[in-house]
C-alpha cells in the first residue's frame, strides 16, 4: 500500500506539493486544514523515536495525529539505529503509509541527541540509522536533510547516493546548511547540482518557496521532482491551491476574500478546540492568528491583541473586526 502511495504521489501529471513537518505547527488540526487547500502530502510533527520506544504519552499521541488523512506519513527523529528501527515498526503497526527520517533539524535539543542535523556530520551513523529503518519496515522510507553542516562541508552529496542505494523512495532537501538556521537565502544552485548528481532519483526541493511563482522558479532552476513548502504556508494555507494553479499554467488563482479567510480560520480553531479544549487550543492558536493577520497591512492593532487572546469569543471579535476593516478597504 505504501509503495502505491509514492507511485501515485509522483504520477499526478505535475510535481507533487508537500507540506514540511514543523514542530508546533503541523499538528492534527493544521494538517487537516492544508489537506483541504490542495497539498498532496503532509507529515506529522517530528516524533521522537526515543519517546515512542518508551511509550511516552506525548510521543504516542503525536503518532495518532492525522489519522484518516491519506497519505498518512510520519517523520521520526533519533540518533540510535535500534531505537529508530523500533519506532519505524511502531509506525507501520499504527497504519502509516510512509516513514520519513529527519536528518536536517538544527534545533539544539535535537542536535545534542545525535539526531536531525547531527547526522549530517556523521555519515556512517546516518547510514546506520537509515539501514535500520529500512530493515525494520516494509513501508517506503524517505528522508529530509540539509545540504550539509556548513557551506564548506556539503555532506548531502555523500549521504544521498547511499540512501538511494538503500532503496529510499525519495529525499527532500532543504537547500540551506545546518549553521544557517532558517533565514539565510536558500542555495538553489547547490540544490540543482545535487539533483544533477543524483540523476533520475527523486528529489523534493525545500527552501524559499513563499509564493506560487517561487515554486515555478524552483522547478525551472533546479529540476527537482517536487516542492515542499515550510514557512510559506504559515498563515497562508491557500498557497497550495495557488501553487497547483500556477503549475498547471492556468494563471493566477484569485486570492481568498476576507470572509473566505475567516471561514477557514474559524475551522482551524474549532479543530484545535475539539482536540485540546479551549484553554490549550487558544494558547497554541495565538501564533497562527498572528500569521493569518500578517498579510493584512491594516491589522497591526489586531495582531497586538491576537497574542493575548484567552477565549474563543476574543478571537471571534478580532475576526469580525478584520472582516470589517478589510471590506472597508484596509486590505491590499
Amino acid at each position: 500500500m505504501g509503495s502505491d502511495v509514492v507511485k501515485e504521489l509522483f504520477n499526478l501529471g505535475r510535481p507533487p506539493l508537500l507540506a514540511a513537518p514543523m514542530a508546533g505547527i503541523t499538528d492534527d488540526a493544521y494538517r487537516r486544514i492544508i489537506a483541504s487547500t490542495g497539498v498532496d502530502l503532509t507529515f506529522t510533527q517530528m516524533v521522537s523515536a526515543e519517546g515512542l520506544s518508551r511509550g511516552t504519552r506525548k510521543s504516542m499521541a503525536m503518532l495518532e495525529e492525522g489519522r484518516g488523512l491519506s497519505p498518512w506519513a510520519v517523520q521520526l527523529f533519533g540518533g540510535r539505529p535500534q531505537t529508530m528501527a523500533k519506532a519505524a515498526a511502531l509506525a507501520e503497526d499504527a497504519g502509516y503509509q510512509l516513514v520519513d527520517i529527519n536528518m536536517g533539524c538544527p534545533v539544539p535539543k535535537v542536535y545534542k541527541k545525535g539526531a536531525g542535523a547531527a547526522l549530517l556530520e556523521d555519515v556512517d551513523r546516518a547510514f546506520a540509522v537509515a539501514q535500520a529503518v529500512v530493515s525494520a519496515t516494509s513501508l517506503p522510507v524517505s528522508a529530509k536533510l540539509r545540504l550539509g553542516p556548513t557551506v564548506d562541508n556539503a555532506t548531502a552529496f555523500a549521504i544521498v547516493p547511499g540512501l538511494r542505494e538503500l532503496g529510499f523512495a525519495f529525499i527532500t532537501v532543504h537547500a540551506r546548511y545546518s549553521d544557517q538556521g532558517y533565514y539565510q537565502p536558500a542555495d538553489w544552485e547547490m540544490l540543482s547540482a545535487l539533483k544533477r548528481h543524483l540523476g533520475d532519483f527523486r528529489i523534493v526541493g525545500n527552501g524559499d518557496v513563499l509564493a506560487p511563482e517561487d515554486g515555478s522558479r524552483m522547478l525551472a532552476e533546479t529540476g527537482v521532482d517536487g516542492i515542499m513548502v515550510g514557512r510559506g504556508m504559515l498563515g497562508n494555507p491557500w498557497i497550495f491551491s495557488a501553487l497547483r494553479t500556477e503549475l498547471s499554467g492556468a494563471g493566477e488563482l484569485p486570492r481568498p476574500t476576507p470572509r473566505q479567510r475567516v471561514e477557514l480560520i474559524r475551522k482551524h480553531l474549532r479543530l484545535m478546540v475539539d482536540v485540546a479544549g479551549e484553554r490549550v487550543a487558544i494558547r497554541d492558536f495565538r501564533k497562527h492568528l498572528v500569521w493569518y493577520l500578517r498579510a493584512f497591512p491594516g491589522a497591526a492593532s489586531l495582531r497586538e491583541r491576537a497574542v493575548k487572546v484567552k477565549k474563543v469569543g476574543e478571537v471571534e471579535e478580532i475576526l469580525e473586526e478584520y472582516v470589517a476593516k478589510a471590506e472597508d478597504g484596509g486590505e491590499d
